[in-house]
Formats: structure tokens, sequence, C-alpha cells
């Protein structure tokens, strides 16, 4: 799953917007599945490079991203 996070360079600025949407569409639920144990990684990749329009995967998968407070205690 660490791929997934560290391969976030890849849906960087330097991909054009199609580019971006589709490695999301390969690799968005590998950031949630990720961001289970990191949620703040998996917000960050987010953050800076969120596909355009959508956010990957059933928002279901948003519970831990969601849950996570900076600085607070992960997991409890």
């Amino acid at each position: 799953m660490k791929a997934g996070l560290r391969a976030g360079w890849l849906a960087g600025d330097d991909l054009h917007t199609g580019e971006r949407d589709r490695w999301w569409t390969a690799h968005g639920k590998r950031v949630l599945v990720a961001g289970r144990r990191r949620p703040e990684r998996a917000l960050t990749l987010l953050e800076r490079y969120a596909p355009t329009g959508y956010l990957p995967g059933d928002l279901a998968d948003y519970g831990a991203l969601a849950a996570y407070t900076p600085g607070g205690c992960w997991p409890c």
C-alpha cells in the first residue's frame, strides 16, 4: 500500500488534467486503503493532487480520513 502513497508524485502538477484523473482512477482505491494506516499522507495527496470534479473511490472508504485529527491520537 505504501507504493500508492509514494507514487503520489505521479498525480502531481506535471500531469495534465486527464492524466491526473486516469492516475486517480487506477490508484485512488489504494490510496484510500493505505489511508487507513496513514491518513495524514492520504489527506496530503488528496489536498495537493485530487482529481478534478470527483473524489476517487467509494465515500464509505473515507471514514478513516474523516476521523483523523492532526496531532491527535491515531489510532486511539
